[in-house]
């Protein structure tokens, strides 16, 4: 298999797109506004690359493939829900709260990732509803590759029919569940799988991506067409039915307003792709330090998810610590922290990573 480097480029993109996005909804170092909430497609690219790079491998078995990559995931995100646990568990008695029921209580949320995590600080659990989706989408995924092999866009076509039929059917599911108790598992669940089903068909437009043929004009006039369609919709749902064009609004769980914006921003990338390989070729490839961030942040997706919010909780106090909060240089000064403190935590990991691996070698020595 030849790698496409293009792809691990758009990954490394997605993932510092991923940082400045929750920079802005986080921080508020930079106002969010219906106009910034057309930047929310970094999570659309990573389930393409995903889908794309999936399916270009070959797995001997569906138990094989699935099993590597939720150990991918799982096994730092435990690592990361052990040390939340923790300093969950200060805050709470430290707070005078912490009892017996509420620390069972706070363990089961982390360890069943139901985007119902418990812990008394900003950041920590605000990126997690991507585990559960994560996991599901990978489990459909193998189904969902055959699936585009055997009947390409079509495929695709009708897992968007899918999504608009849950997008009816799960709202009024559990319209009448109440919102606390257990229901709210209810109805975290039912965001689950509205986030699972919308973003499986990105993850299906990437297992197709190896098979279109951009100098066609048969796939090239379909992108255009989708394109088109999409932006009218758009249009439609905010002028004659009143929708928000706020991206934000319409991303959790994502609707068919978004479904509208998504197709459009990922066909537009699609149709870009040729100057975006010429620009990856002239702009990254060709300056070393570029490549190797862009690389170091797509090589550790994961990381940057789940260890991101101690370099925003880091940020936030440095920014309070020396008086830049709601200052004509906070902006800049977040952004700038938060880039060097993720890449502080990166290195740190695979410091960690390489020293149980050391280990492991030595005891199995």
């Amino acid at each position: 298999m030849n790698r496409d480097k293009t792809l691990d480029c758009l990954r490394g993109f997605a993932m510092l797109q991923v940082v400045f996005v929750h920079a802005m909804y986080w921080l508020y170092s930079i106002k969010p506004t219906v106009a910034r909430s057309f930047l929310l497609f970094e999570m659309l690219v990573f389930f393409f690359v995903t889908g794309a790079v999936n399916s270009m491998k070959e797995h001997r078995s569906y138990g094989e493939f699935c099993l590597k990559r939720i150990k991918g995931l799982m096994i730092p995100y435990y690592i990361y829900a052990a040390i939340c646990m923790v300093i969950a568990a200060v805050c709470y008695r430290n707070a005078g709260e912490f009892t017996p029921a509420l620390a069972f209580r706070m363990v089961l949320s982390w360890l069943v990732p139901l985007n119902t995590q418990m812990i008394p600080l900003w950041f920590y659990p605000w990126a997690l509803w991507f585990v559960p989706v994560y996991l599901l989408g990978i489990l459909l995924f193998p189904p969902i590759r055959k699936a585009v092999r055997r009947f390409g866009w079509m495929a695709i076509a009708a897992m968007v029919l899918l999504f608009v039929a849950v997008e009816i059917v799960l709202p009024l599911a559990v319209r009448n569940v109440p919102g606390e108790g257990g229901g709210l598992y209810v109805h975290r669940l039912s965001d689950i799988l509205q986030e699972t089903v919308f973003y499986s068909v990105f993850m299906a437009a990437g297992a197709l991506h190896s098979r279109l043929k951009l100098r066609e004009k048969r796939d090239g006039l379909l992108a255009l067409a989708i394109l088109v369609l999409s932006v009218a919709g758009l249009w439609i749902s905010s002028s004659v039915f009143g929708r928000t064009l706020d991206m934000q609004e319409n991303k959790f769980p994502p609707n068919h307003v978004f479904l509208f914006y998504a197709s459009a921003v990922m066909t537009l990338l699609y149709l870009a792709l040729p100057v975006l390989k010429t620009l990856y070729r002239l702009l990254v490839r060709a300056v070393p330090p570029v490549d190797k961030w862009i690389a170091l942040f797509s090589a550790n997706s994961m990381t940057v998810f789940l260890y991101q919010p101690f370099a925003f909780w880091g940020t936030y106090l440095l920014l309070r610590r020396y008086g830049l909060r709601k200052t004509a240089w906070e902006p800049y000064a977040a952004i700038l922290l938060l880039y060097l403190l993720v890449w502080l935590i990166i290195l740190l990991a695979n410091l960690l990573k390489a020293a149980r691996n050391a280990l492991a070698r030595r005891l199995a020595g």
